[in-house]
């Protein structure tokens, strides 16, 4: 019997579709935290949601031939490590895509309509109508800078561009100039982003490199009149340094539906700023997307197992792997 390790919180629509959907020659094993990683001595595959998984854990899992991400952020896990085991780490690329691209865009009409406010007074019962007119903005106009040009902000700046905005990107990796023009969009260096985009949106992944990549420098450059959107990684951004600017009136406002620190502290004082819309890290999260990425996770691990392809993209740890590889991609 082939073991699945199921690692981390999931919905029961989650599981059921684990179940429903997985061959009879495997078998599940629900490690929903931390405390239950003793049995993942047993298993041969797992599939992990947002619990971290580090040197010390891969090295316990004796009989360990892969590692499923649910959905694409890896920065929980050791993939160098992994690799030295001959681990292939595996993430789901692309189906988050729409998802988050779309809660990237509700954040900046949030935060630029003033929308949480608004709602807050009609609530309380005071017809707020005239209060907010000064600092309530289209999105039409305004220059967007994404940080990253993957998938997802590629998207974005789409649907940005759909609402009459001008978009303008820094990534590591600058896209072909064929691209640039069929979306639209004009690369700039990473100074010149922060300093003129009216609207900052990180679509970066978290690793060394991009860690607290924005901070009081960044905002000390940044229009004052701008906001930043985040729904990629929380520790792409100081918080700490965050909160200041926002106080001190060296940024707009800002969109989160990522943090540092996750679930975010009670005590945090972005929740009682008027100027920030929060989200629960949810912007992959809409009705059908979770059957979509489980079902992609297990199709990754069958497949592994009969020796057929993986997308290339989609293993995160590859040019670390052994010869001869584990893992057959295309």
């Amino acid at each position: 019997m082939i073991k699945i390790g199921l690692v981390g919180p999931y919905s029961p629509r989650m599981k059921e579709t684990v179940y429903r959907d997985l061959p009879k020659a495997y078998k599940i094993e629900e490690i929903p935290s931390i405390d239950k990683y003793t049995h993942l001595a047993l298993m041969d595959y797992v599939i992990l949601r947002t619990l971290k998984f580090d040197s010390a854990v891969i090295e316990s899992c004796k009989r360990l031939k892969m590692i499923q991400k649910y959905a694409v952020g890896f920065d929980t896990i050791d993939i160098a490590f992994a690799a030295a085991r001959n681990i292939p780490v595996v993430i789901c690329t692309g189906i988050n895509t729409e998802a988050v691209a779309e809660h990237t865009i509700l954040h900046m009409l949030a935060v630029l309509r003033n929308l949480l406010p608004l709602n807050k007074r009609l609530c309380e019962g005071t017809w707020a109508k005239d209060e907010f007119v000064a600092r309530s903005f289209n999105l039409q106009g305004k220059l967007v800078g994404l940080l990253g040009f993957g998938n997802i902000g590629k998207r974005v700046a789409t649907l940005a561009k759909g609402f009459g905005a001008d978009v303008q990107y820094f990534d590591p990796y600058r896209a072909q100039e064929k691209d640039e023009k069929a979306l639209g969009v004009s690369y700039v260096s990473f100074d010149q982003l922060i300093s003129t985009s009216e609207i900052l949106s990180l679509h970066l992944p978290s690793n060394p490199n991009t860690l607290e990549i924005i901070n009081s420098g960044v905002f000390n450059k940044m229009p004052s009149s701008a906001i930043l959107i985040n729904t990629a990684r929380g520790n792409l951004v100081n918080e700490n340094d965050l909160i200041e600017a926002l106080k001190n009136g060296k940024l707009a406002g800002a969109g989160l539906d990522v943090f540092y620190c996750e679930p975010l502290k009670k005590d945090s004082p972005l929740l009682s700023m008027e100027n920030v819309v929060l989200t629960p890290h949810v912007g992959g999260s809409t009705a059908g997307n979770d059957i979509k990425m489980m079902q992609q996770c297990l199709s990754n691990i069958i497949k592994f197992e009969n020796g057929e392809s993986i997308e290339k993209q989609n293993i995160v740890n590859l040019k670390l792997l052994k010869e001869p590889l584990p893992i057959r991609f295309s």
